[in-house]
């Protein structure tokens, strides 16, 4: 996944773990970001910074990687593994991302992220 500048493409390698790497469109120098992400899409990529989930045994997490700081904070941690998708919002405020068990899978938007506070909703989906 490109960044939003232009200047830097957003991969993933899976090793023993998907790590998170990044590489210059200029340069070419390669460097990784996050140690750890789930698999593809695990992780969407904005101005401010990147968003990205974690598989933690039977769950996730879903964090933020800030690019001013540097620093790294989970945002919400949920009992079901990741499903295949992440999205998040233009401004920010929303994240839609996709978890999953043996019979249904949970579409979930979380909402107001910009000022601390988290709304849940989901939506069950039948797999029948």
């Amino acid at each position: 996944m490109e960044s939003w500048d232009g200047k830097w493409l957003f991969y993933t390698v899976t090793e023993a773990t998907s790590v998170l790497r990044k590489q210059s469109l200029v340069t070419g120098q390669e460097e990784d970001v996050v140690p750890e992400v789930a698999t593809v899409p695990g992780f969407v990529v904005t101005a401010d910074g990147i968003y990205y989930l974690t598989q933690r045994g039977n769950g996730a997490t879903l964090s933020f990687l800030d690019f001013a700081s540097r620093i790294s904070r989970q945002l919400a941690a949920f009992d079901k593994p990741p499903g295949n998708g992440l999205s998040v919002s233009a401004d920010g405020k929303h994240i839609l991302l996709a978890l999953c068990d043996n019979s249904v899978s949970n579409l979930m938007l979380l909402r107001d992220f910009s000022n601390g506070r988290h709304a849940f909703f989901t939506r069950m989906l039948s797999s029948r």
